[in-house]
């Protein structure tokens, strides 16, 4: 019998006697999530409409300061709404002018620990990692 507390995203076959890979840490789960989340497209998540990552929508707005404020605004909003126990230290963006969005999410986990641990995503038109 494992120790599991949730299950590991993207998902993966396990023969550790399971059929999905699963999760043993917070740390862990917490990454899972917030991979979940930042990298659904919209209306993947039928019975939850608002539940998608808002990069996808920004791949076609013209880049400048503003967009990039907003974007960071309601990703930090997404976390808060659906991983409350997510602290977002910091979002660094950058955009290639081709559709694809680099992202860095820094972010510590509340009353688990001081550290910090930082994300990486890669979005444009043909993938979602």
């Amino acid at each position: 019998m494992s120790n599991s507390i949730g299950i590991k995203f993207p998902f993966g076959e396990t023969f550790n006697g399971g059929v999905i890979k699963e999760t043993t840490t917070t740390q862990d789960a917490v990454r899972t999530n917030l991979v979940s989340l930042l990298t659904c497209r919209k209306g993947q998540r039928v019975m939850r409409q608002d539940f998608y990552s808002p990069f996808y929508d920004a791949l076609h707005e013209q880049y400048d300061s503003i967009v990039e404020e907003m974007l960071k605004t309601e990703v930090k909003n997404k976390i808060n709404k659906y991983i409350p126990e997510v602290d977002v230290k910091n979002i660094i963006l950058e955009f290639d002018g081709k559709n694809t969005i680099e992202a860095k999410i820094i972010y510590s986990i509340t009353n688990l620990s001081e550290t910090n641990e930082v994300l990486d995503f890669t979005f444009n038109n043909s993938t979602n990692e």
